[in-house]
């Protein structure tokens, strides 16, 4: 509050002065006997408040969140009308510490099968108390059973085997054996079980675009936090559209195929399942390696086409792809196949044709930098090296069909025959070692 004070003289306005300054300012300034007209009450004043500035802010940001959200509706009633809704992997959790886990709270029916997962987030029936002895398998899709109900895929058929035993289905899709580690250091202790099946290396060939996003405890726990607000968002078909766009850029950006770097590489591979071995070994756990292996045709022509995209021939690379999308093979070899041609196509700079084909990806595809290539890494020279070490058995599934195709049923998944033909083998080996822990 500005005070004029009065002098003999002349009117003086002074500038704002603190509190401890002022009984010596007016001192100064007030020569005259007349009184001053500032007292200790004006002194003390303090202007008023303005009520009105919250109020004002408060409706200044609901204001704002109803613009946002009405934009926001527009796009996504544009966009529910333009686009295909995406596919829903909700019969997926995602984990701290695997990334994800079967969700027991979604049963789901894929391929006209319906999939039952019990509270343990395995498939099958639940888990009481342990009352003979357990045989626990540990894999990935081929483990879990695509395509197959759960009597038919092995674990199901190894338990109509051997009834003696209970068998566990422990296969969770696109798991590689850095999951499969963790999945076992999380449930063996209580499942106690006196057999240990591994079936693992078809994802763990698989390739990440970003040495960032190799198998380990930095990127699961990178993505649980980035995909914990992705499982919220996925459900807009606006959101949806955007992480389409945001792949095809990925894609545009794409390194050289020879500077590609596997999930898991065949070091880690070996030490990871060596990890389960030794654990196994110190609780006289028995353990029964396996290898399934992609389609062999399928593996020829993806490997030829690969090569041929490498050196940069890429009218060769096209020819091949499109020879696996024409005649030879499911929708799955179809889909890998069409994904290799888009990034033949993009690394030729025709974008406008790869971003015409249609990428219908399965569901570890929607995880961010994976490429569906593989190659000819010697995983299955790791399994051999791991059964000679620990004298373990090893069960390689191409070795029992003789590569013969028709025991597939895509590109790296084997047909309800060679279900069979697994579990058959499994029971054989099972019954010729009778020191198990009871």
């Amino acid at each position: 509050m500005a005070e004029r004070f009065i002098s003999s003289k002349k009117t003086i306005t002074p500038p704002p002065i603190s509190s401890k300054r002022f009984s010596t300012y007016i001192r100064m300034n007030n020569n005259s006997n007349e009184p001053s007209s500032i007292t200790k009450n004006d002194t003390d004043a303090t202007p008023p408040r303005r009520i009105g500035k919250w109020k004002s802010f408060v409706y200044g940001v609901v204001a704002c969140a109803i613009c946002v959200s009405t934009v926001f509706s527009a796009f996504e009633l544009t966009f529910r009308s333009l686009y295909a809704r995406e596919k829903s992997f909700d019969w997926l959790r995602f984990h701290p510490t695997r990334l994800y886990v079967n969700n027991p709270d979604r049963p789901a029916i894929y391929w006209n099968t319906q999939w039952n997962v019990n509270s343990w987030g395995l498939r099958g029936p639940e888990i009481g108390a342990k009352t003979k002895p357990r045989i626990f398998c540990l894999g990935d899709s081929s483990t879990f059973g695509y395509r197959a109900s759960y009597e038919e895929c092995y674990p199901g058929r190894l338990q109509t085997m051997l009834p003696e035993f209970e068998v566990i289905n422990g296969g969770t899709f696109g798991y590689s054996s850095f999951q499969g580690l963790k999945q076992f250091v999380e449930l063996a202790p209580q499942i106690q079980p006196d057999i240990v099946t591994l079936a693992f290396n078809t994802n763990d060939r698989r390739y990440v675009v970003r040495p960032d996003l190799i198998d380990c405890d930095q990127t699961f726990a990178f993505l649980y936090r980035q995909y914990s607000l992705h499982v919220f968002l996925i459900r807009s078909r606006f959101y949806q559209v955007l992480m389409h766009e945001n792949m095809l850029n990925r894609l545009r950006k794409h390194p050289p195929v020879t500077t590609l770097l596997p999930r898991v590489n065949t070091r880690d591979y070996q030490k990871n399942l060596e990890t389960i071995i030794q654990t196994c070994r110190r609780q006289h756990i028995q353990v029964i390696l396996i290898g399934i292996g992609d389609h062999p045709e399928m593996f020829r022509l993806v490997e030829e086409g690969a090569l041929a995209l490498a050196r940069g021939e890429w009218e060769t690379a096209i020819e091949l792809f499109q020879s696996v999308r024409d005649d030879l093979f499911s929708v799955d070899a179809k889909v890998i196949a069409t994904a290799l041609q888009a990034i033949t196509l993009q690394a030729m700079g025709r974008f406008d044709e790869a971003d015409a084909m249609q990428f219908d990806y399965p569901t570890y595809y929607h995880f961010p930098g994976v490429n569906p290539i593989r190659t000819t890494h010697s995983y299955f020279r790791a399994l051999r090296m791991l059964g000679e070490q620990y004298a373990l058995p090893v069960v390689f599934y191409r070795e029992l069909i003789h590569d013969d195709p028709d025991f597939y049923i895509d590109t790296c998944h084997p047909s309800i025959a060679g279900y069979e033909l697994i579990a058959e083998t499994l029971k054989t080996i099972i019954q010729e070692k009778q020191n198990f822990r009871k």
